[in-house]
């Protein structure tokens, strides 16, 4: 069985990646920034720097595969946009000199919605001309230019994933912080939920477990140099999301909205060529998903309180 680079590999995907590429029969290489990750039987863990270019390709040696998930977080990059963009791109170009190097058959990149931006309506889809308006989502697309270039220039066997919105719990005690497990948390507890974004903003909210199986399709795929949109294909509104929240846990708490001074950002997938080349087709509804998000959270805090 190939064994696998993952990068990131403690990040959030990366957990959940992690699990399911063991129970495939794969063998792991794990590359994280920090030391000490739990042993997992299966995992080899190596720790490294992105931006290590010695440093990547000795990760990278004796893999067959790579899963490029690593990145500089985007709330991160606002406050060090250099650092950003030296790990999602130099960071990127480094994986794929050391793939060139080392022959490696195949390389998934994990890339993001973020790139399409607030002018292009929904749907968006992979032939749109991206138009990011961060300092992540710029760094991402710069990346992806590096690995495409770079794909065709050496003859590499690569593909990108354009993942939407992840949702889903990290795991027992661990919060991520993000709007839907904030609000569920809040929710259950009485208190308001508060709307940080213009009214009409919206996202395509994607399971982690349908992430993950998107992942797997790409690494058993014999696609090249393709971009693949990752999500629902629906758009729903921060709003709706706040609704759904508090028809499922039943509370009736004030939903605030803030006088937000921007474009409503409005991320869709255009999943038609995903389902048509990839056979990807997101299984979990956003209602299941939260549904089993509710049923996790109010486990933890049954225990807590014993």
């Amino acid at each position: 069985m190939d064994k696998v680079l993952l990068t990131g590999a403690t990040g959030y995907i990366g957990r959940h990646l992690i699990n399911d590429l063991l129970t495939e029969g794969y063998l792991i290489r794990g590359l994280t920034r920090d030391p000490g990750p739990m042993p997992i039987e299966g995992v080899e863990w190596w720790t490294g720097d992105l931006r290590d270019k010695t440093s990547v390709s000795c990760a990278v040696d004796g893999c067959d595969v790579v899963v490029h998930l690593a990145c500089s977080p985007m709330m991160q990059s606002w406050e060090n946009p250099r650092r950003d963009f030296e790990v999602n791109v130099t960071g990127t170009f480094n994986i794929m000199l050391a793939a060139r190097q080392m022959s490696v058959n195949r390389i998934v990149l994990a890339s993001t919605a973020q790139v399409y931006g607030a002018t292009i309506p929904p749907p968006q889809s992979e032939g749109d001309l991206p138009d990011p308006v961060t300092p992540y989502a710029s760094s991402k697309l710069a990346g992806e230019v590096i690995f495409n270039g770079l794909s065709r220039a050496f003859g590499l066997n690569g593909i990108i994933l354009r993942v939407f919105n992840v949702y889903g719990l990290s795991g027992v005690r661990i919060n991520r912080n993000s709007v839907e497990e904030t609000f569920i948390r809040r929710a259950l507890s009485g208190d308001p939920l508060t709307l940080e974004s213009p009214p009409s903003e919206g996202r395509d909210f994607i399971h982690i477990d349908d992430v993950v199986r998107a992942f797997r399709l790409a690494l058993r795929s014999e696609i090249l140099g393709c971009v693949f949109n990752i999500g629902t294909g629906v758009l729903t509104t921060i709003r709706e999301l706040a609704t759904y929240i508090l028809n499922l846990t039943g509370r009736n708490v004030d939903v605030i909205q803030e006088l937000v001074h921007r474009e409503a950002l409005q991320l869709q997938a255009d999943i038609e060529l995903a389902k048509r080349e990839l056979d990807f087709e997101a299984e979990i509804t956003l209602l299941q998903g939260l549904e089993r998000m509710l049923v996790c959270i109010k486990a933890e805090q049954l225990v807590d309180t014993r």
